[in-house]
C-alpha cells in the first residue's frame, strides 16, 4: 500500500509541471492539471494532502481556483501554496487573505520547492494530529460527562431509596404499636363477646319478669330499639372478624414496610426471594390491582446471599414496568427457579404493548424512558440493570409488540460483588 503524501500540482505552463513534478515524484504521490478547471476536478477526485497552485492561469485563475478551494467543506482543509512570477507584497498579501499557506516565487528553484512542501506538509501533519486529539478530548470529555451525570443520578437515587427506607422505618414505629393495641383489643373483644351477649340474654330474661309498664323494663325496650339490637346481635361476630382481618392486613403491610425500610443498608445477608417478592407485591398493589392478575409460580427457592432491599427494588421496577405496559386489563406472571447449583432465575413476564426492536436496545441506558415528559426519570431499569451487575447476575428481555415483554433476572447463589459495594 502507498503511504507517500498526495501533490497536486496546477499549472498551466507544461514545463513548470514537468519540473516540478520531477523533484517530487520520489517522496510523494504527485498529480498535475494544466487549467484551473481539471485542477478544480482533480483536487475533488484525489483529495490531496498539498496543492502547488500556479497564480496566473487563463479560465479560473490561481486566486479565484483558491477561494473556490476554500469554500467546499472538503476542500477547505488542504494546503495551498502559490507558485507565480508575481513579487509584489500586496499580490502574496492577498493570496495569503484568500487562505494560502505559502508562497513561491518563479523561477523555480528545486531546493526551494522541496523545502517549502515538506515545511507544509509538517505543519499539515501537526495541524491533523492536533485535530484528531480534540475530537478525541472531546469525545472523552463528553463520555466522562455522561458517566458523571449518570453516577449523579444514581447517587441520587439510592439517596432517595435510603430516604424512603428512613421514612418507612419511621411509619412502622409510629403505627407499629398502636396497630398492636387495636389488634389485641379486639381479639379480647372477640374472647369476651359470647359473655357480653349472655349478659343482654340475662337483662332480657329479667325485664319478662316485670310488668311491661314498668319504668325499667320500658326503658331496656328503648335502648333496644335504639340498639337495633336484634341486628347488631346478628352482626357483632361479623364485624369483629372483619376488623380483625383489617387489622392483621394492616400489620402485614407494616411488615412489607419493615423490609423496605433498609434501602441504606447495602450488606449481604441471606434473603428468602420468594417472601421477597410477596412484600414487593404487598407494597405495589395499588399499583397493580387495577390492571393486572397477578400469577404466581414459584420454585421453591432456598434463601441466597444477596443484599436483600436491592434486590426487592429490582423486582419492585420490574412489576411497576409490567403495569404500565399494560393498557387496560392483562395478567403478570411472576416465576422462580434455579439453574445449576449456583444460579437461580426470577422471572416477570407481562401480557402488556411490547417493545419495538430499537425501545429493546436502549431500554437498560440511563434516562431513556417512553413515558411523557414529567412521568418518568428513566432510571428504573437502569438502576436495576446496575444492581444485577453489582451481584454479579445478568438479566434477560424478549419482548414482541402488541404480545408483551419478559425479563429473566439471573443471580449466583452467592454474591460476587464485594458485600457493601455502593450503588
Amino acid at each position: 500500500m502507498d503511504n507517500k503524501k498526495k501533490i497536486l500540482i496546477i499549472d498551466d505552463m507544461p514545463a513548470n509541471l514537468e519540473l516540478m513534478a520531477e523533484v517530487l515524484k520520489d517522496d510523494y504521490s504527485v498529480q498535475v492539471a494544466t487549467s484551473g478547471e481539471k485542477g478544480l476536478k482533480l483536487a475533488r477526485e484525489y483529495m490531496p494532502d498539498l496543492i502547488l497552485l500556479d497564480v496566473m492561469m487563463p479560465g479560473i485563475s490561481g486566486y479565484d481556483l483558491c477561494r473556490r478551494l476554500k469554500a467546499e467543506p472538503e476542500c477547505c482543509e488542504i494546503p495551498v501554496i502559490f507558485v507565480t512570477a508575481l513579487d509584489d507584497q500586496a499580490d502574496e498579501a492577498f493570496g495569503l487573505q484568500l487562505g494560502a499557506v505559502d508562497y513561491i516565487v518563479k523561477p523555480i528553484v528545486p531546493g526551494i520547492v522541496m523545502a517549502r512542501v515538506k515545511s507544509q506538509l509538517a505543519l499539515k501533519n501537526e495541524r491533523d494530529l492536533l485535530e484528531s486529539q480534540n475530537v478525541w478530548l472531546k469525545s472523552e470529555i463528553e463520555r466522562r460527562m455522561g458517566e458523571l451525570k449518570e453516577a449523579q443520578a444514581f447517587l441520587f437515587q439510592s439517596e432517595k431509596m435510603a430516604s424512603l427506607g428512613l421514612l418507612a422505618a419511621g411509619i412502622v414505629h409510629e403505627i407499629n404499636n398502636p396497630l398492636s393495641y387495636v389488634y389485641a383489643n379486639l381479639e379480647g373483644l372477640k374472647d369476651r363477646l359470647q359473655s357480653v351477649l349472655s349478659i343482654f340474654e340475662l337483662a332480657e330474661k329479667f325485664s319478662r319478669q316485670l310488668p311491661q309498664d314498668h319504668p325499667d323494663v320500658l326503658f331496656f325496650q328503648k335502648l333496644k330499639e335504639e340498639l337495633d339490637y336484634d341486628d347488631f346481635k346478628a352482626d357483632l361476630a361479623d364485624l369483629i372478624e372483619e376488623s380483625i382481618e383489617g387489622a392483621v392486613r394492616a400489620r402485614k403491610i407494616i411488615q412489607n414496610l419493615r423490609e423496605f425500610s433498609h434501602m441504606n443498608e447495602n450488606e449481604s445477608g441471606l434473603h428468602d426471594l420468594e417472601s421477597g417478592i410477596d412484600a414487593t407485591l404487598n407494597i405495589v398493589n395499588n399499583e397493580l390491582k387495577y390492571k393486572a392478575e397477578i400469577i404466581k409460580e414459584y420454585g421453591g427457592l432456598a434463601p441466597i446471599n444477596c443484599v436483600g432491599s436491592q434486590i426487592n427494588q429490582v423486582v419492585m421496577n420490574l412489576l411497576v414496568n409490567a403495569a404500565q405496559a399494560i393498557e387496560k386489563s392483562g395478567k403478570i406472571i411472576i416465576r422462580t427457579g434455579g439453574q445449576g447449583n449456583d444460579r437461580v432465575w426470577i422471572e416477570v413476564e407481562d401480557t402488556g404493548c411490547g417493545m419495538s426492536e430499537e425501545v429493546r436496545r436502549k431500554i437498560f441506558d440511563p434516562f431513556f424512558t417512553t413515558k411523557p415528559v414529567g412521568k418518568g426519570t428513566g432510571l428504573g431499569l437502569s438502576l436495576s440493570y446496575k444492581i444485577i451487575k453489582e451481584h454479579g447476575g445478568t438479566i434477560d428481555l424478549t419482548s414482541e409488540l402488541g404480545k408483551g415483554t419478559k425479563f429473566r433476572v439471573y443471580l449466583p447463589v452467592n454474591k460476587e460483588a464485594g458485600a457493601g459495594a455502593p450503588l
